[in-house]
């Protein structure tokens, strides 16, 4: 099984229920842990207030195969406002490591994951 660390956010939704539908990225993460909801305001020109959390879990899919489902999903939630700058969902990963390659998503070092994703990344 392939680790993976998922950040999700939103410029909209700001409650945990909202982000527990995508948690396991239909189905296709399994031993999800979940860190505290985060809310707090935007970095840049984003509206605020933004809301994250970040999810860990195993799967048995690629990185590549994790990062359709993940756009897929994205497009879905998102497609009602793709005029506007605020997301319903964003999902990014964190990382994911295969037992071959690890990647280290760009986004961990953002501000809003560090005090989420700390304990996670190294438990």
């Amino acid at each position: 099984m392939n680790k993976l660390i998922l950040g999700m956010g939103s410029n909209l939704n700001h409650s945990l229920g909202f982000f527990e539908a995508f948690f396991t990225l239909n189905g296709n993460v399994e031993c999800v842990s979940v860190s505290r909801l985060l809310t707090g305001d935007a970095i840049g020109p984003i509206g605020s207030p933004v809301s994250n959390l970040v999810v860990v879990g195993y799967t048995r899919l690629s990185l590549e195969e994790i990062t359709t489902i993940i756009k897929r999903i994205e497009r879905e939630i998102n497609a009602a406002d793709m005029s506007a700058e605020w997301y319903k969902l964003d999902i990014d990963v964190l990382f994911f490591n295969d037992g071959s390659r690890r990647h280290l998503g760009k986004e961990v070092t953002r501000s809003y994951y560090i005090n989420l994703v700390y304990s996670l990344l190294f438990d």
